[in-house]
């Protein structure tokens, strides 16, 4: 795997004197001397419960949107902007590298070939590559890793944030540096601030929490392609009784993966013109991810720090080895970085969204209607969970948006759209609502 075992590795826990096993820490013990093969999974924002994950998908979705939009409208110098600064994110210690760590992310050439991809791929134009996740399936040279990067980049601020929160935790030594450029839905384009980290080596270091670390991000063109896809072909040529199918002695007919796989190579091509003309079995695909997407246990994190070094290096860190540890990784205030209180209308889980709308004293009786009606249709609906949690995340920064005393026709326009596209009978009862139907109309003109 390209990963080299050191005798001098150095983990943040020992580093920085805190001399808690994994179990104890809400962050992955990064060796802070060479790269562990875990990746950030945007597909587990997307997934989540917590407050801090659906903002976190949040920005995932802007961000990726804002590159699709530009495509779409052939603004291509906004969209190369915005691609050329994911940089490399060298201050997690995640991912792969030989030796030191040195992040390998999307910038510069990368960045522009990744450009080129998206500019060209039928799917980006067609309309049903959706998701960053969505890359690994349909866009050649974007694996786990890639989408890994690029996501670490988007978020960067709600990991500065964790890190800083963490330190003052554990009243770590921390120096105030650039935290480098994340991503900004208010002004629609990176920012860049000061931040107080924790240093090694000279180099500011980023803790990952461990609720978005997973061996590889959930969507996975292989699988998809072997499990789904030439299982589907298996029984479509069984049907039409093809040239493909072979009577064996018992009478018993059969078609085998190994001549599908000589008729129609694995490439992410053919998976896209595949999934456009066979939409129910990439849905089907999606809906069987969630319950594969489960965080890693303290002992599988463990596993990962040895595959990187390859052994356990001899009296530099000592792990509390013994029963796993599960960890349901429940969200609850600031254990995650303090996020509770920014904003964010969570309208994933059904009950906390109505108890808002009931408090809320900024929307009037009509919208409080319409509001609630259209989150209990979308709990009707037969949408994938991921889906379903993208129809929610716009109507929370709906509400959010209807709540202001000023309110933006564009951004109300926006979050009805992208709603709209995934569930119609919801968009229809939102149309209901006056204020919405007049907003959208106005930010037409």
């Amino acid at each position: 795997m390209g990963i080299v075992a050191t005798e001098n590795a150095v983990f943040f826990s020992e580093h920085f004197g805190l001399n808690l096993p994994q179990e104890n820490l809400h962050f992955v013990d990064i060796c802070l001397t060479t790269d562990i093969p875990l990746y950030v999974d945007p597909y587990a924002f997307k997934i989540g419960m917590d407050l801090w994950s659906i903002e976190c998908n949040n920005l995932v979705v802007d961000f990726f949107q804002n590159v699709i939009d530009s495509i779409k409208s052939d603004d291509h110098t906004r969209a190369r902007f915005l691609l050329s600064n994911l940089h490399e994110p060298n201050t997690t210690h995640l991912g792969l590298s030989r030796g030191r760590p040195r992040g390998r992310g999307v910038g510069g050439e990368q960045a522009m070939d990744l450009y080129e991809k998206l500019r060209q791929s039928k799917a980006v134009k067609s309309g049903i590559l959706r998701d960053l996740s969505d890359c690994e399936l349909m866009i050649p040279g974007i694996g786990h890793d890639k989408v890994s990067d690029i996501t670490i980049n988007i978020i960067r601020q709600k990991l500065v944030r964790f890190t800083e929160f963490q330190c003052r935790q554990y009243k770590l030594p921390c120096r105030r540096v650039q935290s480098g450029p994340f991503w900004c839905p208010e002004a629609a384009g990176w920012r860049n601030e000061y931040a107080h980290l924790p240093i090694y080596d000279g180099k500011p270091v980023i803790l990952i929490p461990k609720l978005a670390v997973r061996y590889k991000v959930a969507p996975d063109h292989q699988e998809y392609y072997s499990k789904f896809v030439l299982e589907y072909l298996q029984q479509e040529n069984l049907d039409s009784n093809s040239s493909l199918v072979q009577v064996l002695k018992n009478g018993k007919r059969r078609v085998t993966k190994k001549s599908l796989e000589e008729r129609y190579p694995c490439s992410k091509e053919f998976l896209f013109e595949f999934s456009l003309d066979h939409p129910e079995v990439l849905q089907h695909y999606k809906e069987s991810l969630p319950s594969k997407d489960a965080p890693l246990s303290d002992e599988a994190l463990k596993e990962a720090v040895f595959a990187a070094l390859g052994h356990l290096p001899p009296g530099s860190h000592t792990f509390h080895l013994g029963d796993v540890v599960m960890q349901k990784n429940v969200v609850q205030g600031d254990n995650i970085g303090g996020v509770v209180g920014s904003g964010t209308v969570n309208a994933r889980d059904i009950a906390v969204y109505k108890s808002h709308i009931d408090m809320s004293q900024s929307l009037d009786a009509d919208m409080k209607r319409g509001l609630l009606e259209a989150r209990r249709v979308l709990e009707t609906t037969d949408l994938p969970l991921a889906d379903k949690h993208d129809v929610a995340d716009n109507l929370g920064k709906l509400t959010s948006e209807l709540e202001k005393s000023e309110k933006e026709p564009g951004l109300v326009k926006r979050y009805f759209q992208r709603i709209k596209e995934v569930a119609p009978t919801v968009a229809a009862v939102l149309g209901s609502i006056k204020a919405v139907a007049d907003l959208s109309s106005s930010a037409l003109s």
